[in-house]
C-alpha cells in the first residue's frame, strides 16, 4: 500500500481538530452521562429528532462505505449496486416495520423484550450474538481508520490501528450516548457534505472543469464488464440478498438510537430522515467507485485502499484532506455506536443478572462498568482488526452469524405469533452454530463435499435457521398467553387479538 507523498501537515491538523471537537462534545456531556446507567446508555430517552437523524445516518455510513464499498465498486463496477441496493432496503424495512414499535420501548437492548417474549436463555443467546457482532464490526472501523492513518502518516498499520483504538475509547467513554449522539450529528453533517458534493468535484477534475465531459471520460474508459450488472458470481449475489436486507434489521447499535428518542414521534421522524439520506448515499458512492477504476485502472491492493489511492492519484490536496476527515468521522461515529452497543449488552444482559440478582444495582458503579467494558472489548476488536486486515471479510462473516442466529426470533417476536420458545432457540442455535462450524471447522478441514465447499455460509446457515424455527414451532405447543401478555405491553394490537381469540379454546 503506497503512502501519501503530499503534505502530511494539513491532513494531521484536520484529524487533530476533528478529535479535539469530538472530545470537547464528549467532555461537555460527561456530567449528564454520569448521572446513571440510562443516562449513559440511552441519554435519559431525551434526544430530539435531529439528533436521532444525525446519529443514525452517521452510524450507518461507516468507513466501510467510504473505503470498502467504493473499493468494491472499483473492482466490480455497476454490479456493486446490488450490494448497496439490498443494504438500503434493509434500512427502509427497519424504518417501516420496526421503528414504530421500538420507539415506544424504554429499553437499552432488544434482547430485553426478547427475554420477555420467549425466555431468559434465549435473551442471553441473542445478546451474546449481538455482542459478538458489535465487537467484530467495531474492528472494521478500527481497521478502516488505521488504514487511512497509515497511508497519510509515518505510522505503520499496527501503530495506526492502536492509535485509532485509543482515540475512540477516550472519546466514547466520556460522554456516553449524550456525547455520542451530538458528536455523531456533527460528524454526520461533514459526511453528508462530502458524499453529495465530491463525486461532482471529481468528475469536474477529470473533465477539466466540465462534469459532463468528466463522466463521459470515466464511462468510456471503464472495462466492458464494469458496465454490466452481472459482473458478480451467483454465490456472492445470493449472499448479499440473504444477509444485507436483514443486517440493518438486527443491528443492535441502531436500536439504541431509537430507544434514546424523547418520544415515538421524534424517533420515527429522525429515522425517516436518516433513511432518505442512506438511500441517496448509494448513488454518489457508486459514482466514486467508478471514478476509482478510471483513476487507478491497474490497482492491485485490497478494496479498503482503493478509494484512498484514487484520491491520491487525481484529487487536489484540499480534497484529500476532506476525504481523510470524512473517513475519520465515519470511523468515529460508527465505532462509538458499536462500543455503546456491546457495553449495553454486557451490562444489561450479563453483568446485572450475575452480580445483582437480589439487590438494586448502584447506578454510578454501572456507569463505571460500562466504561471499563468499552476499554476491554475494544482491545479485542483491535486484535481482530490486525489479525484479519480485511473489512469486507470481517463484515460478511459477523453478520452471517448474527443474522442466522437472530432474524427468526426477532421476526417471531413482532410479526409471527406462532413462533414458540423452542422454535426460536432452535433457530438461533442452529443458524449461528452452523455459520461458525462452517467457517472454523468444516471448511478449513476439508470436511465439506466439493460440490458445496464453495457455497457462502450464509446460504446454509440462514436456511437452517428459518427451517428449524418454522418446523420446531409448528411441532410444539402455541404460547397464546405469553404472546398476549407480550403484545399487550408493547401495543401489538393484531398479535394481541390473535392470541386472545385462541386462548379460550386452548384452555378447554
Amino acid at each position: 500500500m503506497e503512502g501519501y507523498t503530499g503534505n502530511h501537515v494539513p491532513v494531521l491538523i484536520a484529524i487533530i481538530l476533528f478529535f479535539a471537537i469530538s472530545m470537547t462534545i464528549g467532555i461537555m456531556n460527561t456530567k449528564k452521562a454520569s448521572k446513571g446507567f440510562l443516562s449513559f446508555m440511552i441519554a435519559d430517552k431525551a434526544l430530539p429528532w435531529w439528533a436521532i437523524a444525525g446519529t443514525a445516518y452517521a452510524t450507518y455510513a461507516g468507513t466501510i462505505t467510504y473505503l470498502a464499498w467504493i473499493g468494491n465498486t472499483g473492482v466490480l463496477g455497476l454490479s456493486a449496486a446490488w450490494q448497496f441496493g439490498v443494504h438500503a432496503t434493509g434500512f427502509m424495512m427497519m424504518g417501516f416495520f420496526l421503528v414504530p414499535i421500538l420507539a415506544r420501548m424504554k429499553r437499552v437492548t432488544l434482547a430485553e423484550p426478547l427475554g420477555e417474549r420467549y425466555d431468559q436463555v434465549l435473551r442471553r443467546i441473542s445478546s451474546g450474538l449481538s455482542f459478538f457482532a458489535l465487537v467484530g464490526n467495531n474492528s472494521t472501523q478500527i481497521l478502516g481508520l488505521g488504514v487511512l492513518l497509515a497511508m497519510f502518516s509515518s505510522l505503520n498499520l499496527t501503530q495506526a490501528c492502536i492509535t485509532s483504538a485509543v482515540c475512540l475509547v477516550l472519546y466514547v467513554a466520556l460522554g456516553g450516548m449524550y456525547g455520542v449522539a451530538y458528536a455523531d450529528t456533527f460528524q454526520g453533517i461533514i459526511m453528508v457534505l462530502f458524499t453529495f458534493t465530491t463525486p461532482f468535484i471529481l468528475l469536474a477534475i477529470v473533465g477539466h472543469g466540465n462534469m459532463a465531459a468528466g463522466f463521459d471520460t470515466v464511462w468510456n474508459a471503464l472495462p466492458t464488464k464494469h458496465l454490466s450488472m452481472v459482473n458478480v458470481s451467483e454465490n456472492q449475489l445470493i449472499q448479499w440478498l440473504l444477509i444485507m436486507p436483514f443486517t440493518n434489521l438486527v443491528r443492535p447499535e441502531l436500536y439504541g438510537r431509537i430507544f434514546a428518542a424523547k418520544s415515538p414521534k421524534e424517533g420515527m421522524k429522525g429515522w425517516y430522515i436518516a433513511t432518505a439520506l442512506v438511500v441517496l448515499t448509494m448513488i454518489p458512492v457508486l459514482i466514486m467507485g467508478l471514478i476509482a477504476k478510471y483513476a487507478v485502472p491497474d490497482f492491485t491492493g485490497g478494496s479498503d485502499s482503493y478509494s484512498p489511492a484514487m484520491f491520491i492519484a487525481i484529487a487536489p490536496d484540499w480534497l484529500v484532506v476532506f476525504f481523510v476527515l470524512v473517513v475519520v468521522a465515519a470511523a468515529v461515529s460508527t465505532s462509538s455506536s458499536q462500543m455503546m452497543g456491546y457495553s449495553s449488552h454486557y451490562v444489561t444482559d450479563f453483568h446485572i443478572p450475575l452480580f445483582y440478582k437480589n439487590k438494586t444495582p448502584d447506578e454510578k458503579r454501572l456507569v463505571l462498568v460500562s466504561r471499563l467494558t468499552i476499554v476491554a472489548f475494544t482491545c479485542i476488536g483491535l486484535y481482530w482488526a490486525l489479525s484479519w486486515q480485511n473489512q469486507l471479510a470481517i463484515f460478511n462473516f459477523i453478520w452471517t452469524v448474527m443474522v442466522s442466529g437472530t432474524v427468526m426470533p426477532y421476526v417471531g417476536m413482532f410479526f409471527w405469533p406462532r413462533m414458540t420458545t423452542a422454535g426460536a432457540k432452535a433457530s438461533a442455535i442452529g443458524g449461528a452454530g452452523l455459520a461458525l462450524l462452517w467457517k472454523f471447522i468444516l471448511l478449513p478441514n476439508g470436511l465439506l463435499p466439493a460440490a458445496i465447499a464453495g457455497i457462502d455460509p450464509a446460504i446454509p446457515s440462514i436456511a437452517t435457521s428459518v427451517g428449524l424455527g418454522i418446523i420446531v414451532s409448528l411441532c410444539t405447543k402455541p404460547e397464546y398467553e405469553k404472546v398476549r401478555n407480550f403484545a399487550k405491553v408493547y401495543q401489538l394490537t393484531k398479535m394481541e387479538k390473535w392470541a386472545a381469540s385462541h386462548l379460550p379454546a386452548a384452555k378447554e
